[in-house]
Protein backbone atom coordinates (compact mmCIF):
# COMPACT_ATOMS: atom_id res chain seq x y z
CA UNK A 1 0.00 0.00 0.00
CA UNK A 2 3.38 2.46 0.70
CA UNK A 3 4.15 2.27 -3.23
CA UNK A 4 0.17 3.28 -4.15
CA UNK A 5 0.21 6.19 -1.79
CA UNK A 6 3.64 7.70 -2.54
CA UNK A 7 3.77 10.02 -5.21
CA UNK A 8 6.40 9.34 -7.46
CA UNK A 9 9.20 12.08 -8.59
CA UNK A 10 9.45 13.84 -12.10
CA UNK A 11 13.13 13.76 -12.30
CA UNK A 12 13.07 16.58 -14.61
CA UNK A 13 11.21 18.55 -12.62
CA UNK A 14 13.36 17.52 -9.80
CA UNK A 15 16.49 18.11 -11.88
CA UNK A 16 14.94 21.77 -12.70
CA UNK A 17 14.63 22.97 -9.00
CA UNK A 18 17.98 21.54 -8.84
CA UNK A 19 19.89 23.77 -11.47
CA UNK A 20 17.55 26.85 -10.31
CA UNK A 21 18.70 27.04 -6.38
CA UNK A 22 21.32 29.92 -5.81
CA UNK A 23 22.90 30.38 -2.52
CA UNK A 24 21.24 33.36 -0.74
CA UNK A 25 23.46 36.74 0.49
CA UNK A 26 23.65 34.99 4.02
CA UNK A 27 24.08 31.38 2.94
CA UNK A 28 27.60 29.82 3.25
CA UNK A 29 29.07 27.86 0.77
CA UNK A 30 29.09 24.80 2.98
CA UNK A 31 24.74 25.47 3.87
CA UNK A 32 24.61 26.10 0.11
CA UNK A 33 26.21 22.13 -0.70
CA UNK A 34 24.12 21.01 2.00
CA UNK A 35 20.58 22.85 0.06
CA UNK A 36 22.09 21.22 -2.71
CA UNK A 37 22.41 17.68 -1.63
CA UNK A 38 19.06 17.44 -0.13
CA UNK A 39 17.31 18.35 -3.23
CA UNK A 40 19.70 16.40 -5.57
CA UNK A 41 18.28 13.30 -3.20
CA UNK A 42 15.19 13.65 -5.43
CA UNK A 43 17.42 13.87 -8.90
CA UNK A 44 17.78 10.39 -9.46
CA UNK A 45 21.88 11.82 -11.21
CA UNK A 46 23.45 8.01 -9.59
CA UNK A 47 27.08 7.64 -10.78
CA UNK A 48 27.12 11.56 -12.01
CA UNK A 49 25.82 12.69 -8.43
CA UNK A 50 29.79 14.59 -7.35
CA UNK A 51 29.68 16.19 -10.84
CA UNK A 52 26.14 17.73 -10.51
CA UNK A 53 26.83 18.75 -7.59
CA UNK A 54 30.76 20.27 -8.42
CA UNK A 55 29.01 21.93 -11.48
CA UNK A 56 26.15 23.75 -9.83
CA UNK A 57 28.57 24.61 -6.87
CA UNK A 58 30.88 26.36 -9.75
CA UNK A 59 27.76 27.52 -12.29
CA UNK A 60 25.74 29.33 -8.59
CA UNK A 61 29.30 30.97 -6.90
CA UNK A 62 28.70 34.65 -6.81
CA UNK A 63 32.27 35.72 -6.50
CA UNK A 64 33.52 35.76 -10.02
CA UNK A 65 37.49 35.64 -9.16
CA UNK A 66 36.71 32.93 -6.91
CA UNK A 67 34.54 30.69 -9.70
CA UNK A 68 37.88 31.36 -12.25
CA UNK A 69 40.00 30.09 -9.29
CA UNK A 70 38.49 27.15 -8.84
CA UNK A 71 38.11 26.41 -13.05
CA UNK A 72 41.44 27.14 -13.00
CA UNK A 73 42.10 23.86 -11.98
CA UNK A 74 41.38 20.46 -14.65
CA UNK A 75 39.31 18.33 -13.84
CA UNK A 76 38.74 19.68 -10.28
CA UNK A 77 36.69 17.14 -7.87
CA UNK A 78 34.20 18.19 -5.98
CA UNK A 79 35.93 17.69 -2.98
CA UNK A 80 38.82 20.44 -4.05
CA UNK A 81 35.87 22.76 -5.04
CA UNK A 82 34.42 22.67 -1.31
CA UNK A 83 37.90 23.01 -0.02
CA UNK A 84 38.58 26.44 -2.33
CA UNK A 85 35.24 27.92 -1.55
Amino acid sequence: MDGHFQPEENVPYERHVFRQLTPTKEETADKFMVHLCKQAHHCNFGTTLEENLRDQLIEKLPDVELKKKVLEVDNITLEAAIGKV
